[in-house]
């Protein structure tokens, strides 16, 4: 004897079977407007940039080592790599994104929204921070980045 439960569980699963599935995309929107990727549920001032940049960094191997190979030459997956958001050094402001490889590499990136860059000012103080000075990379550098629209 099958038990009534069971039943209507089979007869769940054969309606399942039986639906013809879409071939059509859905769209996405969020206070009218369309959603094309997971950054623009986060916003888009220079900190979602920030956020989505750092984020993409550390979970897509594939755009790591593309920057990786652009800014350092060269790239290994027992790098270790670190990426921080947001770091504040007294006297030397707080950076957007900083990519550090010990004794190889140091960047720092400057996130900007729309056609703005960043001040000489600005820069050059990332350039002093002590950090940055006294990093053992071979290679530092200083990166601005714009989400232009």
């Amino acid at each position: 004897m099958q038990k009534r439960g069971s039943n209507i569980a089979l007869q769940g699963a054969q309606a399942l079977a039986s639906i013809e599935f879409m071939t059509a995309t859905p769209t996405l929107s969020v206070a009218g407007r369309e959603v094309r990727n997971t950054f623009q549920l986060m916003g888009t001032s220079e900190d979602s940039i920030s956020l989505a940049i750092a984020w993409a960094l550390a979970n897509s191997p594939q755009f790591l080592a593309a920057f990786l190979r652009r800014h350092a030459a060269s790239y290994s997956r027992e790098l270790d790599v670190g990426i921080a958001v947001h770091r504040h050094e007294t006297g030397g402001g707080i950076t957007d994104v900083e990519i550090e490889i010990p004794g190889a590499l140091h960047v720092i990136i400057e996130a900007k929204r729309g056609w703005v860059l960043p001040s000489k000012a600005q820069l050059e103080m990332y350039a002093r921070r002590e950090s940055f000075l006294n990093s053992n990379a071979r290679i530092r550098k200083i990166l601005t980045l714009r989400r232009c629209k």
